[in-house]
């Protein structure tokens, strides 16, 4: 998996009222590397979840067809589900690039088919280790000021040689 930065490296996505998912709408593509000069290939929207209890980033049976997807592998999951019940499958893995706002882009990633409740894409810790993810919380106990929370993942970027070591942020807010 490569990650390469445009020349912007960061996003916004502000929400008002209680959240229980940080979520985002985001382009996916079938793998392609850019730099070849074909054509690209389809992108199309979908909702993502930001899962910082997922080791892998995760695309629902709708997305791998809707893409025309074709399996890379496959590999055994497990997953937590209601009443943290652990279930271990196995399922289809794929090739992709993911285009999240503003021009941050994760090229060639492997991602596995699942269930996600309420989203299309779960984004796991194979994505977020590689930007720095701050969250801004604005409440009215604390008279409208805004408290920063952040989650610097600087020191897993530097293990990668494929990856870059001024890499963008993610802000909430």
């Amino acid at each position: 998996m490569k990650f390469r930065q445009h020349p912007t490296y960061g996003f916004t996505t502000k929400a008002t009222g209680l959240r229980n998912a940080l979520e985002n709408q985001i382009l996916i593509s079938e793998v392609y590397d850019p730099a070849t000069g074909l054509p690209e290939p389809v992108k199309r929207q979908y909702v993502a979840i930001w899962d910082t209890g997922a080791t892998n980033t995760v695309v629902t049976r709708k997305v791998a067809q809707e893409l025309n997807l074709r399996p890379s592998g496959r590999v055994s999951v497990q997953a937590v589900g209601a009443g943290d019940q652990v279930h271990e499958y196995e399922t289809d893995t794929y090739l992709l690039n993911i285009h999240l706002p503003n021009n941050v882009v994760i090229f060639g990633i492997r991602v596995s088919e699942g269930t996600i409740g309420g989203a299309d894409v779960l984004l796991g810790m194979d994505i977020i280790a590689q930007v720095t993810l701050q969250l801004q919380i604005t409440t009215a106990k604390h008279g409208g000021h805004s408290e920063c929370l952040q989650m610097n993942q600087l020191t897993l970027l530097k293990k990668s040689n494929s990856i870059k070591e001024s890499m963008g942020h993610i802000a909430f807010h």
